[in-house]
């Protein structure tokens, strides 16, 4: 009977373990359903159906009546929407000033959960089966947090340069040695501009700041190759961006500069610092016997250029310096 008892016992204590492990998996997977590349929002723009600014008016779940259709296009978050305007896809919205946007209900499907009634959003995705469907790896932004460089894209950069390829290059984060050499030669990182269109935002969340390319810039044709429209404001993003790098990948010079300001010879109060402690012993007894102006030190020597035969009276007391 104990042996029975103790058996269920194990059994039991088996199967929980067992339905904890599954369930945990089933979560794991569930997280990770939703896999979507970190795109440029040029690179979102030039790849959807429709880019609509957007308010919010309601929110609610919604259920297709057609059983026939995959759980993606079933079970749906539904939005009621006002268009305010229309980048791209005029054609799909027409003159109508109110649609109805979905998405999946659930963000293992990069279901778009967030969208708060009475807010602004510019929002782009697909036209498929007759409606209006954006996920999680579309655009999504509020529309007053976007800059004025990212309005500016949406009304007409994006557009005009669809043409270009924007290259991700996702989890580099630091030089390779064959570059490192030539990157701290030119005191520039390679990180984020080799003369394309390079697009690395996880190098900037690794150093802590602004995503400059994101936030101020566009990919544009010039002078016969896509590179990285420069604005003010992409300039300033990228100078700090780098001297941020800098201070974390160059060691520092300021010791060498220090010394170099200490024993310049036309600044005669920093000619003591320069002397080597044995140099400042011999003086301090020449100057205990009075002799300090009349016998010149090796090192003064040197900081003058050499000039053994300078006349002893040409040499300052070190009182007087």
């Amino acid at each position: 009977m104990r042996l029975a008892a103790n058996w269920r016992m194990e059994s039991r204590a088996l199967l929980l373990t067992f339905l904890t492990v599954l369930c945990l998996c089933e979560l794991i997977s569930e997280s990770h359903a939703c896999n979507c590349l970190v795109n440029h929002p040029q690179t979102k723009f030039c790849g959807a159906d429709f880019v609509l600014r957007v308010r919010i008016l309601e929110r609610s779940k919604f259920v297709h009546p057609d059983t026939t259709r995959s759980s993606v296009y079933r079970y749906l978050i539904e939005y009621r929407t006002e268009v305010l305007d229309a980048y791209k896809g005029r054609d799909y919205v027409g003159d109508v000033r109110e649609i109805l946007v979905h998405s999946p209900d659930a963000g293992g499907l990069c279901g778009v959960s967030g969208l708060w009634s009475g807010d602004v959003y510019v929002i782009s995705g697909r036209y498929v089966r007759d409606m209006f469907y954006i996920t999680y790896c579309d655009l999504w932004f509020e529309y007053e947090k976007l800059s004025d460089e990212q309005i500016s894209g949406l009304m007409r950069d994006y557009a005009q340069n669809c043409n270009c390829r924007i290259r991700g290059v996702f989890g580099i984060v630091s030089i390779p040695e064959r570059a490192r050499e030539q990157a701290l030669a030119l005191d520039k990182s390679p990180l984020w501009n080799d003369g394309s269109c390079r697009y690395n935002p996880v190098a900037s969340l690794y150093y802590q700041t602004q995503e400059c390319e994101t936030k101020y810039s566009h990919c544009a044709f010039i002078n016969d190759t896509c590179m990285w429209a420069r604005t003010p404001s992409y300039d300033l993003c990228y100078k700090a961006r780098e001297s941020i790098w800098h201070r974390r990948n160059i060691p520092p010079k300021v010791s060498a500069l220090r010394r170099r300001v200490r024993c310049n010879p036309n600044t005669m109060p920093f000619l003591n610092r320069c002397m080597s402690a044995k140099e400042r012993r011999q003086r301090k007894r020449l100057e205990a016997q009075g002799l300090a102006a009349e016998v010149p030190t090796p090192a003064l020597l040197t900081m003058l250029g050499g000039q053994s035969s300078i006349a002893p009276s040409n040499f300052m007391p070190v009182a007087g310096s």
